[in-house]
């Protein structure tokens, strides 16, 4: 695997926990190292198959359910 790749994986799975843990998706970009918010979306996107508030609002609940 790339460099590069293996990086974009890593700061994705950890914005993945983040998700999880209901940290703003802001937050979270700039916490997983990217500058904008905007590029960390696209990169998630790119990853996931989803938007971030996409695949908050689906996994969120399954987690966290009482």
């Amino acid at each position: 695997i790339p460099p590069q790749k293996y990086v974009v994986k890593a700061r994705i799975s950890q914005a993945i926990v983040l998700l999880m843990n209901d940290e703003k998706i802001y937050n979270i970009s700039y916490k997983v190292g990217y500058d904008n918010p905007k590029s960390f979306a696209r990169a998630f996107k790119r990853e996931t198959g989803l938007s971030p508030q996409d695949y908050k609002s689906l996994h969120y609940l399954t987690i966290h359910k009482k």
